[in-house]
């Protein structure tokens, strides 16, 4: 009799704790999961992140492995990495072993010539991408790095994403809209192909902070977005239908302390089980971890004062996983400053654009 007590206690708190981790309730046809402190998994993961090395190493001798803030990177057709190189105004391709191949423009105005580049994209051709925001357009260039074209741009974007059929998603800039253009950067349809990233604020009633997001998309292209001042990830359909809408506990307030402006996911990415991951600060940080910057204004754009992790290695960063229902599934500590991630297959690849100006590999292992 003890023993079916005993088993019957046990029982009740394992279906306490995993009903608990997890609601999941539909508004208005939208599929809400609202996560708790802890992971389905529990402290027994069902994979593992193994280091595999970096790209990059600014104490080489190599002028070509020496990088100044990259801040994105694609894939060829191969699994080939093209870095930007930002702050070099240069694209740096590796193979899918990360070793150097080749070196792709320069600083300047002209063709395979950059000034700002901020975002890089490729297509189903190898024809690669890359939006420069001090020159107002999208560069296009062949895989060896011979600009064929230049799209002019109205306005300015952060973010770019090449489909399949020659289309471009844009994510504008301090804007809560995903806009679609066209191989001619025409805007199309806007109201029928755009994400409108409707700002739900935040808990002390700021508004203008859907502005602050990054974006991926899935195989069949739904679209995920994951928040810097929202405790929010959003799945939308690629008309524009909100599917699902994914929060945690964050285990801290989100309200602005002071001036304080807090970014608390910096990334969002899907592995090649479809399965969502997020870049995601695990605490609030600690006055003497932040640092106060400005980003520079030319023409059109405007400065903007933003806080970032001044400490290089720390545990502030984590990597969520959740399942392709939302669901979460693990945390996994991070020792290190990142400022971007992005994902092809089984490999996660996170971006160091302030300190070492690396980007650092992993692999994902099942167990």
């Amino acid at each position: 009799m003890n023993n079916i007590f005993i088993i019957l206690v046990a029982l009740f708190h394992f279906a306490t704790h995993y009903a608990t981790a997890q609601k999941v309730k539909n508004e208005n046809g939208v599929k809400v999961v609202e996560n708790g402190k802890e992971g389905l998994w529990g402290k027994n993961p069902k994979l593992k992140i193994d280091f595999i090395g970096t790209i990059g190493n600014p104490e080489s001798n190599d002028k070509n492995l020496i990088f100044n803030s990259p801040n994105d990177l694609a894939f060829d057709k191969e699994g080939n990495i093209y870095l930007l190189d930002a702050g070099n105004s240069r694209i740096q391709k590796f193979s899918i072993n990360n070793k150097y191949i080749t070196t792709i423009g320069r600083k300047g105005r002209g063709p395979s010539e950059f000034l700002n580049p901020n975002s890089i994209s490729i297509d189903n051709k190898d024809n690669i991408y890359v939006y420069d925001c001090l020159q107002n357009c999208i560069k296009v260039m062949d895989s060896k790095g011979k600009q064929f074209k230049m799209i002019k741009t109205v306005g300015s974007y952060s973010q770019i994403y090449l489909l399949d059929n020659g289309n471009i998603l844009a994510k504008k800039y301090e804007s809560s809209n995903i806009i679609l253009l066209d191989a001619s950067g025409k805007v199309i349809d806007k109201k029928a192909n755009c994400v409108d990233l409707a700002d739900k604020g935040t808990p002390d009633g700021r508004g203008g902070n859907a502005f602050y997001y990054s974006f991926t998309l899935d195989e069949n292209n739904n679209i995920y977005t994951a928040y810097e001042h929202q405790n929010r990830i959003d799945k939308f359909s690629f008309e524009n239908k909100n599917l699902l809408n994914i929060s945690r506990d964050v285990h801290y307030s989100l309200k602005r302390k002071g001036n304080l402006y807090f970014r608390l996911s910096r990334s969002i990415g899907i592995d090649g089980k479809g399965r969502i991951w997020t870049l995601t600060a695990k605490r609030m940080p600690k006055r003497d971890e932040l640092v106060f910057h400005s980003s520079a204004s030319e023409g059109n754009i405007s400065t903007h004062r933003l806080v970032d992790y001044v400490v290089e290695k720390g545990d502030l960063y984590e990597l969520e996983l959740y399942d392709a229902e939302g669901k979460l599934l693990y945390k996994f500590p991070l020792d290190r400053y990142y400022s971007n991630m992005k994902i092809k297959g089984d490999k996660i690849y996170l971006i160091d654009k302030d300190f070492t100006s690396c980007v650092y590999v992993y692999e994902i292992k099942e167990l």
